[in-house]
């Protein structure tokens, strides 16, 4: 199937999974099914050898989580991308269920770049490519160019939420830049940060954490139609 009508299919299930019949809970299960490969891509980035957190206890955590958010009766109005908004929310309440100590509203974000990818195809190289390219020219490529280290679908991701967010108008390019220059697999400190843009590490570190709050606000799921 092409990815367009991939999307248009999900998106049905979703609308049917928000009712109260039989069909909804077999729309859910389906939805489920579909996405356990990201499902499984985000159990490995939050399993850790310490408090309880195997790879069956945050499974089944994030299965349940997935499956809350298919029955939510809510959907991401931002086009094309309903697959990735999905996955991003049920990471989201994964994260907020296992109140990892790190900065309010980033947790979703930082733990992205723990994902596995999977080798990517041709299609998918030349997005990366794309994406790179828009990310260098804005500014959100703190060495200008997207590494191969950082070419992996949850960089990815970020990225272009981050380029959505600034053409919409709800990113400004610094606010962008505060967000993609920390999040990566080699984080831009704030005082190298205030340096580069003339402020401080406080104001800096205040500009990201309003920037985060407005991209999540901007991600939240709307009513499905």
């Amino acid at each position: 199937m092409t990815d367009a009508l991939t999307d248009a299919v999900l998106r049905a299930l979703l609308r049917r999974a928000a009712g109260r019949d039989r069909s909804a809970t077999l729309a859910a299960r389906v939805i489920v099914q579909a996405m356990i490969p990201p499902a499984v891509r985000m159990t490995r980035g939050q399993v850790r050898p310490f408090g309880g957190r195997t790879f069956d206890a945050i499974g089944h955590m994030t299965i349940a989580a997935l499956y809350v958010v298919a029955r939510s009766g809510r959907i991401h109005t931002r086009p094309g991308r309903p697959a990735a908004n999905l996955a991003l929310d049920t990471l989201r309440h994964v994260c907020r269920e296992l109140a990892a100590d790190r900065e309010e509203h980033g947790e979703v974000l930082a733990a992205a770049q723990d994902l596995a990818d999977r080798t990517p195809g041709p299609a998918e190289m030349a997005e990366a490519r794309s994406v790179g390219a828009a990310a260098a020219a804005a500014g959100l490529q703190p060495t200008g160019v997207l590494s191969e280290g950082e070419a992996g679908r949850a960089r990815l991701e970020l990225l272009e939420l981050v380029l959505d967010a600034m053409r919409s108008g709800t990113l400004s390019p610094a606010d962008g830049r505060a967000i993609a220059w920390h999040y990566t697999t080699d984080p831009v400190t704030d005082a190298v940060a205030a340096t580069r843009t003339g402020t401080t590490a406080a104001a800096w570190q205040r500009r990201r954490s309003r920037a985060v709050a407005r991209l999540t606000a901007s991600l939240q799921l709307s009513p499905a139609a």
